[in-house]
């Protein structure tokens, strides 16, 4: 809960005769609850043909996402600050507030969202001249889009006067223009070269090209050898560049603040303001791939790849933990210009200001490797599994090595089962993800995730009707939870995991 200024005078001044900072959550006033809306529509009109020579496809597509969201039971700051101090709220007791008076101070918020997207589009390809292993080809594109985007949140919420709510409005619209290019070169039966290129407008930014190429090799049958090098960017997104200032009592670690706060406990919130930046630029990155596919047996194939990937001025969100960590010495990188954390000569948080920033590069390469296989069971049907690995060497973002630390675990692994038989089949999904922790090897900081593994089912049967698919699923069989600690004030780190435990669903499909 964010501090509420208590008057010297205030009846519910624990300390009278000295103005105080008073924490304090409204519980009495009921849950906040929230309910939403959202509907998505999708057009996508085209053409293929031939003209003049070539293989031509064009069309219009239109993509519409709308959401509305209600909020009740939020806390109207002002009347709050204003019951506590003359008495009308009672601090000591709140449950025992009169329901008008608990009624009088809070509100029902709204949020009104909209993403709308149309795009005209149109490549077109022709055989050039033979080579060894057939026709080289080229294909060339463009590609225009409109980009309209608006996120509304009410008045209250806007002058961030609303405890508890986080976000608010923005909007804007941007034009993209677009154009591409590949040519495919197949010197013979064995090796084809691949050479492609695309250059994008933004209207609101700038521009970027992205050059890519790839080779593949196959000496024998049974064995192809790839690689590809290529550029690539990211643009920064409408809603990052274009939101209002945004409050949110946000949940961090941080022992000067809790011991104050939430006596007793290692997390406590603190008012946080997310900040736009309108000077953002895209991330560029510079990609580098090679690996084999190798076919053991007609039942039995093995890939392998290393990866090697570099990001430069990377669009990050600076959290409010990440800032507290940094502020704190716990994380090296300093604070982006324009963020901060500031404090109360008794070292307590009064303010984080967060946001995202062009920040450093990131530097990052690894393995990734898979053995599928597929048997027949004689008559009872077949069997094929996958196991799939993929293990990080280093994840560096500025000359620190954050590889194993929370939230980027060297090893996943997904082992990929599915048996058919006539109209029946069934598939058991085992997914891994490696251990992560904030300081790897740290006795003391207790962010931290052992190995996590889920286990899904599914079981389908191809009903006698005509293109009708029955489908009985349990995701996350064994009902495994992820440990909970302060994540980017969530219960747990959200972008790796999920708490929703055993979901089962029923699904049938039709086909006509």
């Amino acid at each position: 809960p964010g501090f509420v200024p208590i008057s010297a005078t205030s009846p519910n001044n624990p300390l009278p005769g000295q103005a105080v900072n008073l924490y304090h959550r409204f519980a009495a006033a009921g849950p906040r609850d929230n309910s939403t809306d959202n509907n998505y529509y999708n057009l996508n009109l085209g053409i293929t043909g031939q003209l003049f020579g070539f293989e031509v496809d064009g069309g219009y597509r239109r993509s519409d996402s709308k959401f509305y969201e209600l909020g009740r039971n939020y806390i109207v700051r002002p009347l709050a600050q204003q019951y506590l101090n003359d008495g009308t709220y009672n601090v000591v007791n709140p449950s025992q507030n009169a329901p008008e008076v608990l009624n009088a101070i809070k509100a029902t918020i709204t949020r009104d969202a909209r993403f709308k997207e149309e795009e005209l589009y149109g490549t077109a390809s022709i055989g050039l001249f033979k080579l060894g292993g057939g026709s080289a080809t080229l294909l060339v594109g463009a590609e225009y889009r409109e980009e309209t985007f608006f996120d509304l949140y009410d008045s209250l919420q806007e002058a961030g006067v609303i405890e508890g709510s986080a976000g608010n409005s923005s909007g804007g619209r941007r034009k993209v223009g677009a154009a591409y290019g590949e040519m495919l070169l197949p010197f013979s039966k064995a090796l084809e070269v691949s050479l492609s290129a695309r250059w994008e407008k933004y209207s609101d930014y700038g521009n970027d090209f992205s050059p890519k190429a790839s080779v593949r090799f196959k000496p024998m049958s049974t064995l192809a050898l790839r690689a590809s090098a290529g550029k690539g960017f990211r643009a920064p997104s409408l809603p990052v560049l274009t939101q209002k200032t945004t409050f949110s009592a946000e949940g961090v670690e941080d022992p000067a603040s809790c011991a104050v706060l939430n006596p007793g406990s290692a997390e406590c919130q603190v008012n946080t303001y997310t900040i736009a930046n309108p000077a953002l630029d895209s991330e560029k990155s510079t990609q580098f791939s090679f690996g084999l596919v190798f076919d053991l047996t007609d039942s039995i194939s093995f890939k392998a790849d290393y990866w090697s990937m570099k990001i430069e001025d990377v669009i990050n969100e600076i959290g409010a933990q990440d800032l507290v960590d940094r502020s704190n010495g716990t994380d090296p990188r300093p604070i982006p210009p324009g963020l901060g954390v500031t404090r109360a000569p008794n070292g307590v948080i009064t303010r984080i200001d967060a946001g995202y920033a062009n920040e450093g590069t990131l530097k990052t390469h690894g393995i990734a490797a898979s053995v599928a296989t597929s048997f027949a069971l004689a008559s009872f049907g077949r069997l094929r599994s996958e196991l799939r690995w993929s293990h990080v060497l280093k994840y560096e973002e500025d000359g620190v090595d954050f590889n194993g630390s929370i939230g980027q675990p060297k090893d996943r692994m997904m082992l990929v089962n599915e048996w058919t038989m006539g109209p029946f089949r069934a598939a058991w999904n085992v997914n891994y993800i490696g251990k992560n922790e904030f300081q790897p090897g740290s006795a003391t900081d207790r962010r931290h995730n052992g190995g996590y593994t889920t286990h899904d089912l599914q079981f389908g049967w191809k009903t006698p009707i005509k293109g009708g698919d029955l489908t009985f699923g349990v995701v996350n069989a064994g009902n495994k939870l992820p440990t909970l600690y302060t994540y980017d004030n969530r219960d747990y780190n959200f972008y790796l995991y999920d708490a929703y435990g055993r979901t089962s669903y029923l699904r049938y499909t039709q086909r006509f």
